[in-house]
């Protein structure tokens, strides 16, 4: 599996995007250890944003920094508790599958934007470019959205997108219970924050699925950018 971004994204936009492919995985959906381990997760950030303003966080800075400028303002609100809501730490009552409580918990943790895509329904390789104008994305609510060509999406090799930067996978791309085998792991980032720690939330997500799942095998995606 491989993703190359648009040479449009390269000289407009500070976008970097880290990847693993993991094989094997059966994702369940009520599985106790990894709702724990995201809740004791909430717990502890939230301990920390009682010391730290929230509002200065530069990782909540730089991506509502990000929304607006590729116009992304009109489908989501950019204040600071939406900002958390996107990054899951006000999600204590959703708890979907145990591979979303995962990415939750790891982007909580890192504060950088992780997300999981089912690979049986992408085509590859994925292309990372502006959307066009007109073409729609149904979120995760099965809300449909309206792109009007500056945000920034990935699609598969048959024009379907798969996900809209930096936080949202597509209806049609998400993990499902039962279902999922094989997945990509996405770490956004954006002008702001370090690349170094967009690896390394790469690779922390990457340790926690194997360690929930001994037999899942991850390796790196490959991204051309």
């Amino acid at each position: 599996m491989e993703v190359i971004q648009d040479r449009r994204i390269s000289k407009n936009l500070d976008l970097f995007i880290d990847g693993m492919i993991c094989n094997g995985i059966m994702v369940d959906e009520k599985r106790i250890d990894t709702k724990f381990f995201k809740m004791r997760t909430i717990n502890e950030v939230k301990e920390l944003l009682r010391v730290i303003n929230v509002r200065k966080h530069p990782f909540i800075s730089a991506y509502r920094t990000f929304i607006i400028e590729v116009g992304l303002k009109p489908h989501t609100r950019v204040s600071t508790k939406d900002m958390l809501t996107l990054l899951g730490l006000r999600k204590r009552g959703i708890h979907t599958n145990s591979l979303n409580d995962i990415m939750d918990a790891v982007t909580l943790r890192t504060f950088v934007s992780v997300k999981a895509v089912d690979l049986s329904k992408v085509s590859q390789p994925l292309i990372i470019r502006y959307s066009i104008k007109g073409e729609t994305l149904r979120d995760y609510r099965g809300v449909t959205w309206s792109l009007r060509g500056s945000e920034v999406v990935i699609s598969d090799s048959n024009g379907d997108i798969v996900a809209l930067i930096p936080f949202w996978i597509s209806f049609e791309h998400l993990i499902k219970t039962g279902f999922t085998k094989d997945i990509g792991l996405l770490a956004f980032g954006v002008k702001g924050i370090p690349r170094t720690l967009i690896r390394k939330a790469i690779s922390m997500a990457a340790h926690a699925v194997t360690t929930f799942y001994p037999k899942t095998l991850c390796r790196k995606l490959r991204v051309y950018q």
